[in-house]
């Protein structure tokens, strides 16, 4: 399931780099098994990472740091997505409270190898 799942990832950053009129100078993607597929994108487009496109993923993939390519992330933390999440939910149960409210939450940057350092150019 694995493999289908990032041949399809794959497959669609491939597609949305043929798409552009550009060559981007870096992609934020939506999780990290979106930026492996945009890294065999760039790959066949002739172009490296981070040398011509730096890359990041989002949500520290298990396979993020320990691959050939050693992506940069943004890693959330999970266990402060399910407290949140479950705090809401018993409020709405006990209290009846509706909470709309954002919840904005810490994340982490976790610097590998996928992005180039301007500051040294």
């Amino acid at each position: 399931m694995e493999t289908i799942v990032t041949e399809a990832a794959k497959a669609e950053q491939k597609h949305s780099l043929i798409l552009l009129s550009y060559e981007p100078t870096a992609i934020l993607c939506f999780n990290d098994e979106m930026a492996f597929g945009a890294r065999t994108a760039i790959d066949e487009a002739g172009l490296s990472v981070p040398g011509d496109v730096s890359l990041i993923g989002f949500d520290n993939w298990d396979l993020s740091g320990y691959s050939d390519m050693h992506l940069t992330t943004v890693e959330r933390n999970m266990g402060d997505i399910a407290r949140e999440g479950a705090r809401v939910l018993l409020r709405r149960l006990d209290d009846g409270i509706v909470d709309n409210r954002r919840i904005y939450l810490d994340n982490k940057l976790i610097i590998r190898d996928t992005v180039r350092n301007l500051k040294e150019e």
